[in-house]
């Protein structure tokens, strides 16, 4: 069974992002918008890294230093679960190639483990571009022990694992729910944009809340 999963989960990986597609497209149009959309992701992760070190700083400035660890993993955490949102059902439960994998000799419980480990290593992405930045600029700012940074490596490589959970028990809900009405994909796209907005508005509650507090 490892064997079958390694086998599918390599499979999965080549086309992560679109990689394999790029490279073996023709269409040098398709090419010019693959460049131009990465180039732009690339833009906004490095706004995103730059946004963390600024708030990093911010709140080591103003003493706070001892939560910052704990807000890195909810915001890793958070962002997980929103791409997670949208990808689980696309990933997790996409029927696309599921009746040429499930004609070979392979259970259900392997192709979605090797999907699973598929979404993992996206969604591994989205914590590093949070969690490195800000471990860097905390280490240059706290100059903690030696210790907290074995532990944020480990700490990084397992925020994704909580939010992926939930964000795949709330896509199996949606695809359920989704598959049994006429709109099926105006449904799948509006549950998980109220949820992403329901998130951010709580998590800004409780930020302002805890801004008072302090």
């Amino acid at each position: 069974m490892l064997r079958e999963i390694s086998v599918l989960a390599r499979l999965n990986l080549c086309n992560i992002y679109g990689i394999n597609v790029f490279l073996n497209n023709k269409d040098k149009k398709a090419k010019k918008v693959y460049v131009a959309l990465s180039a732009t992701i690339l833009f906004l992760v490095a706004l995103v890294a730059v946004y963390v070190g600024m708030l990093v700083y911010g709140y080591a400035a103003i003493g706070l230093g001892e939560v910052i660890p704990a807000y890195l993993i909810m915001i890793s955490s958070l962002i997980v679960l929103m791409f997670g949102l949208f990808k689980a059902g696309s990933v997790i439960f996409e029927k696309k190639g599921y009746d040429i994998l499930c004609s070979l000799p392979v259970s259900s419980k392997t192709i979605v483990i090797a999907r699973f480990i598929r979404m993992y290593v996206e969604n591994i992405i989205f914590a590093l571009v949070v969690m490195v930045p800000g471990i860097i600029v905390y280490g240059f700012l706290i100059k903690p022990a030696i210790s907290f940074y074995l532990g944020g490596i480990i700490v990084t490589f397992l925020v994704p694992f909580a939010p992926m959970t939930i964000a795949i028990i709330i896509g199996a809900l949606i695809t359920a729910i989704s598959s049994r009405t006429k709109y099926k994909s105006i449904i799948g796209a509006i549950i998980p944009i109220i949820i992403v907005v329901s998130s951010l508005a709580m998590t800004g509650r409780l930020s302002a809340v805890e801004g008072q507090l302090t």
